[in-house]
């Protein structure tokens, strides 16, 4: 899939298209620089960036078992292998990590990882079963280690509470700091997560410490078709976030509001799911307002999309290219 944005302009009311440009990265809306296509089941294939080709392994029970991702398509004896185990609840126990030379960059999901980020990490997994409470004291009773993860899981194999540690190194004055995170879940009775409160007790190198909270409050109105976010950081409200879903469970609406600054963005979808108008808003100002219109090909695919400004006027086109195999 290509993706090739054409600036315009409007001349005695005639739309004209200027040679290929590119989206500036302040521009809110931005499309991928990666490589789709369409593979024979007709699944969406999405590779991370034109240069990188992975690879992904699964089990009889669909757990993603192996990843291998080659930086470098030109040196594919360069490459990353990362080994997943799960325990017999079909969680996740180990990710272990193997590079066939050092300091080998990487992208996943779309985001550049620095080789330092490939650590092995390690899962350790209790559980509450019914009428027996030995796994709450045996999580309690775990000391954190460095890349080991904590967690405690109920009956319906809901997560209750993890632990973990991380470090900030300091430069100057060279010194490592700790942070010891303590995370608890709250569901209600359709089992939809409710609360989200994570603790973090900091130790730095010189033995102070302190400790700070952020809270998640989850909110399901209109039979759960609107999902409110609250995120606090110590009891102040810092963000808001909002979806809006159909009946069929399909994305509407997203807005996510910043209390300072006061900012607000606004995402509205059409019915295949694709953003038909994005605003944003600081305080009560609208400084953005752009509408998009789509042309689809005969397979129901979008081919093309126009953008409008705020004041109507057409800004971009995009033009898609979709390969099917």
């Amino acid at each position: 899939m290509t993706y090739t944005v054409y600036q315009l302009k409007t001349k005695n009311n005639k739309i004209i298209k200027t040679s290929p440009t590119i989206l500036y990265d302040y521009y809110p809306i931005q499309y991928p620089l990666k490589k789709c296509y369409y593979n024979t089941k007709g699944n969406l294939v999405v590779k991370e960036n034109q240069s990188q080709k992975d690879t992904i392994y699964y089990n009889s029970k669909n757990q993603k078992i192996k990843m291998v991702l080659y930086p470098n398509a030109k040196k594919l004896n360069d490459s990353i292998t990362f080994f997943y185990t799960y325990d017999i609840y079909g969680n996740i126990t180990s990710e272990k990590t193997v590079a066939s030379s050092p300091k080998l960059d990487y992208y996943l999901n779309g985001n550049l990882y620095s080789y330092k980020s490939l650590i092995n990490k390690f899962y350790i997994n209790f559980y509450v079963l019914e009428k027996d409470s030995v796994g709450i004291k045996q999580f309690d009773n775990e000391k954190v280690e460095l890349n080991y993860y904590y967690r405690l899981f109920n009956n319906n194999n809901q997560l209750l509470k993890e632990k973990y540690v991380t470090t900030d190194k300091n430069t100057y004055p060279l010194k490592v700091d700790s942070i010891i995170h303590n995370v608890e879940y709250q569901y209600n009775n359709e089992n939809k997560i409710i609360e989200i409160s994570t603790v973090k007790n900091h130790i730095n190198a010189l033995g102070k410490t302190y400790l700070t909270k952020n809270t998640e409050e989850h909110n399901y109105l209109n039979q759960g078709l609107i999902h409110e976010i609250k995120y606090y950081n110590d009891r102040n409200l810092i963000m808001q976030q909002r979806y809006i879903l159909n009946t069929k469970g399909k994305l509407l609406e997203y807005s996510n509001h910043w209390v300072s600054p006061n900012k607000t963005a606004i995402y509205k979808y059409n019915s295949n799911g694709e953003l038909k108008n994005y605003i944003f808003k600081r305080k009560d100002k609208i400084e953005r307002n752009i509408t998009l219109q789509y042309t689809y090909n005969n397979k129901g695919n979008w081919i093309e999309c126009i953008h409008f400004n705020k004041k109507s006027k057409p800004k971009y086109l995009i033009k898609r290219g979709i390969e099917y195999y």
